[in-house]
C-alpha cells in the first residue's frame, strides 16, 4: 500500500470526524432551540391564566395535570413559583390549581384591606370560575393559614386539608418579634434589607414579577405585615368546626413552636401530625421527596 493511499485514507478520516461533529453540533442546536421554544410557550400558557375578582383583583394562576383537583397556596409575600417542586410532582396524578394570591407574585391587589379572610375568599371564586365543586388544599406558611380559613368559613369546598409551617393564632410567635415587625420599615438601601437570603430580601424576586422596580415594596410588605402581627386569632371553637380531614405538617426546628402546632393538631377533630427530624419551616424545598411521599401518602388514604 503506498503513502498515497494511507494519505487519502486518513484525509478521509478526517473528514467523516468533521462532519459528524458539524452534524452533533448542529442536532444539539437544533434541540436546544426546540426545548427553549417549547419552554417559552408553556411558560406563557400557564401564566397567561387570570381570575379576576368582584373588588377588581387580578388574580393570576395555572392548572396542570389531571385527576382530583388540589389547590396550592404559596407563602406570605411569595409566588407559586415557591411550590414549584410541589407543583410538578402533584400534577403528575392531581388537577393542580395553584395561584399567586393577591397582592403576591403577578396578582395584582384591590382597594379591599389585605386579611386572610379575603384570600380565602379568592380561592372560592377561582374554583367557582373553573367549575370546581371540592378540592384538596395545600398551604405552606401563610398559605397554610389561608388553607385553615377556607376550610372553616367555606367547608364545602375543601376536601382533604394540608398545612405546613402554619399557626392558627398569632399568639404563637413571641410578643416582642410581633412588635418589631409591625414597625419594621423596608430600606433599599440596606443591603440586610435586600439580601435574597433573608428576610425581607427573599420576597423581592416575587414582588418583581409584576412591578419594575422596588418603589412599592415597602409599602405592600407593611400591609401584609398588618395582617401577619394582628391574625390569625382562631379560637378552640373556631377548629374544632373544621372537621375534613387534615394533616398538620411542621419541622422539630426554626419552624412554628411545637407546642403550638401540637395544640392545633389536638384541636382539629379529624387531624394526622408529622413532624419532620431535623426539619425546618420550608421542608418544601428543604425535602421535597419525603415531605411529598407523606402528602401522597395522607392524600390517598380514604
Amino acid at each position: 500500500m503506498s503513502s498515497k493511499t494511507v494519505k487519502l485514507r486518513g484525509m478521509k478520516k478526517h473528514n467523516n470526524n468533521s462532519v459528524n461533529t458539524h452534524l452533533y453540533k448542529q442536532s444539539n442546536l437544533l434541540w436546544f432551540t426546540f426545548t427553549l421554544l417549547i419552554s417559552s410557550l408553556y411558560s406563557l400558557t400557564v401564566h397567561a391564566e387570570r381570575f379576576l375578582t368582584e373588588d377588581g383583583a387580578s388574580i393570576s394562576y395555572e392548572v396542570t395535570g389531571e385527576g382530583a383537583p388540589v389547590v396550592l397556596l404559596h407563602s406570605g409575600m411569595m409566588s407559586r413559583e415557591d411550590m414549584r417542586e410541589q407543583i410538578t410532582h402533584l400534577s403528575k396524578q392531581y388537577q393542580v390549581i395553584a395561584l399567586d394570591s393577591r397582592g403576591q407574585g403577578r396578582s395584582s391587589k384591590a382597594e379591599t384591606p389585605m386579611s386572610y379572610r379575603r384570600l380565602a375568599a379568592d380561592v372560592v371564586g377561582l374554583l367557582n370560575s373553573l367549575k370546581i365543586k371540592r378540592a384538596h388544599v395545600i398551604g405552606q406558611s401563610a398559605g397554610g393559614i389561608t388553607a385553615l380559613f377556607l376550610a372553616r368559613y367555606h367547608p364545602d369546598y375543601v376536601n382533604k386539608l394540608v398545612t405546613l409551617g402554619a399557626n392558627y393564632h398569632v399568639n404563637a410567635h413571641p410578643k416582642e418579634s410581633l412588635k418589631h415587625l409591625a414597625s419594621f420599615k423596608f430600606d433599599a438601601s440596606n443591603q440586610q434589607h435586600t439580601d435574597p437570603s433573608q428576610f425581607p430580601g427573599l420576597m423581592i424576586e416575587s414582588y418583581k414579577m409584576s412591578h419594575p422596580d422596588l418603589s412599592g415594596f415597602g409599602e405592600r410588605l407593611s400591609e401584609m405585615l398588618a395582617m401577619w402581627t394582628t391574625s390569625p386569632t382562631f379560637t378552640a371553637s373556631d377548629l374544632a368546626q373544621i372537621t375534613q380531614p387534615a394533616l398538620v405538617i411542621n419541622g422539630d426546628r426554626y419552624d412554628v413552636p411545637l407546642e403550638h402546632v401540637l395544640s392545633l393538631y389536638q384541636g382539629l377533630p379529624n387531624a394526622q401530625l408529622f413532624i419532620m427530624p431535623n426539619g425546618d419551616h420550608y421542608l418544601h424545598q428543604t425535602a421535597p421527596e419525603i415531605l411529598h411521599a407523606v402528602i401522597d401518602r395522607f392524600l390517598l388514604t380514604p
